[in-house]
């Protein structure tokens, strides 16, 4: 079932472009990984979300912070990692087996005592083996590119304030991580980490105080009652609707980009007053009602820098890296071009011409990416899922602590019958040679 010279042969004949799409890959996924930055990413959707807020709110306002592997998933084992392997792989499917068959090459291979089973299920051997080595060297780099630029495999991720303070001052990034009192106590220093950060120092004073004394929440907040809490909730909306209106944006654009408030006196002051954070008993002492207005703003803009703080701690979230999740995305990436390759694999064996092998070879492929794009345009549309293999492997499943291993195992199983299906048909088939 195995012969060492046929192997040698194929791979002989196809390394070099089993090294051109591996070093795509590869090249993909370190640009990709090297330019990940949470704080950048995720003000990128605060600016489309205030943009586009009451458009696409429902579509991403679910999203959550993002971290690197919600960003893979989403980038290149979404579409990168797909389109390029299976590419790959059809071409050298047909170039295996119907293309010798066509040009009249298989015959010599077959007029030596060598079995035709043996002949197809070496260079099936080959595929797969090209297949499992192509992301192996894809999920070794990718460690590597991570550990070098994000520095959280084998060690301790830093934030973009630590990374930048250290390198103005010269200090150690360890030693400032662990005693953020360094930034807090030095003037310089907070400017720079707030710059870093991309907020304003007062809020980044906050942040590292929080930071610091291990308070990642709002301590006032949590002491409320769940009655009290849903009250100061909708007092706190109401604010921002009033803020909205006067910014004339959408309340779903501007909650992702509370600052504007603080930067905007009449929406300020329209949000201060709709709020009405302050108790009436406190507004009374006030000396006149510039006063009375004024603690107002103030009690809005605590509760806006004590959100912009919750949200800094949710970025900080955004440096973790699951080993475990990206060793998964590479698996199932695999097993989705396992599955594929059976398809381009059992074409090239039934058909004895090269262009018909690669016509349903390349056709079923793209038939399913295509199908698993349209469904997900519309609740109309979603039905297509169901006629896409692509659908078995989805990467936000992964990421998110879905499920996944049952569409895993089915994937194995397509591959699986494909590949003996196609090996017995080469055996069987008439060839004209």
């Amino acid at each position: 079932m195995f012969n060492k010279t046929i192997f040698k042969q194929t791979f002989k004949s196809n390394y070099k472009l089993w090294l051109i799409f591996t070093a795509t890959l590869c090249a993909m996924s370190v640009l990709i990984i090297s330019r990940f930055d949470p704080i950048k990413i995720n003000s990128l959707v605060d600016t489309i979300m205030s943009a586009f807020g009451d458009v696409i709110g429902d579509a991403i306002s679910g999203l959550g912070t993002i971290t690197l592997n919600t960003m893979l998933s989403g980038t290149f084992y979404g579409m990168l990692a797909v389109v390029l392997p299976v590419i790959y792989v059809v071409l050298t499917a047909n170039g295996m087996i119907a293309a010798q068959v066509d040009n009249g090459s298989m015959a010599y291979t077959l007029s030596t005592p060598i079995k035709r089973r043996t002949v197809a299920a070496t260079k099936g051997t080959y595929l797969i083996t090209a297949v499992l080595c192509m992301f192996l060297v894809v999920s070794l780099v990718g460690i590597a590119t991570i550990q070098v630029t994000q520095g959280n495999v084998f060690g301790n991720a830093y934030t973009a304030d630590v990374k930048d303070v250290s390198k103005e001052f010269g200090w150690d990034k360890a030693t400032v991580a662990g005693n953020l009192t360094m930034i807090l106590e030095n003037s310089e220093a907070v400017t720079r980490g707030a710059e870093a950060r991309k907020i304003d120092e007062d809020v980044y004073r906050l942040y590292l105080q929080q930071k610091i004394g291990g308070d990642t929440g709002n301590t006032s907040q949590n002491t409320m009652t769940p009655g009290e809490m849903a009250e100061f909730q909708q007092k706190v909306l109401a604010g921002i609707t009033a803020a909205a209106d006067v910014l004339d944006m959408s309340v779903t654009g501007l909650t992702s980009n509370l600052a504007r408030i603080k930067n905007s006196e009449p929406a300020l002051a329209a949000a201060a007053i709709a709020a009405d954070l302050v108790p009436e008993e406190v507004l009374a002492s006030a000396p006149n009602e510039v006063v009375a207005l004024e603690m107002q703003k103030a009690a809005f803009v605590g509760v806006i820098n004590a959100q912009l703080v919750s949200k800094q701690f949710m970025l900080d979230e955004g440096l973790n890296f699951s080993v475990q999740e990206y060793i998964t995305l590479n698996l199932g990436a695999v097993l989705l071009i396992f599955a594929t390759s059976g398809i381009a694999f059992f074409c090239s064996c039934v058909f004895n011409s090269a262009n018909n092998s690669l016509a349903l070879g390349a056709g079923i492929p793209v038939a399913f990416y295509l199908f698993q794009m349209m469904s997900g345009f519309g609740e109309g549309l979603d039905f297509l899922k169901y006629f896409s293999m692509n659908t078995l492997y989805d990467p936000n499943a992964i990421v998110s602590g879905g499920s996944f291993g049952i569409q895993f195992l089915v994937l194995v199983i397509i591959g699986v019958v494909l590949y003996v299906l196609a090996v017995k048909i080469f055996k069987e088939k008439d060839l004209p040679l």
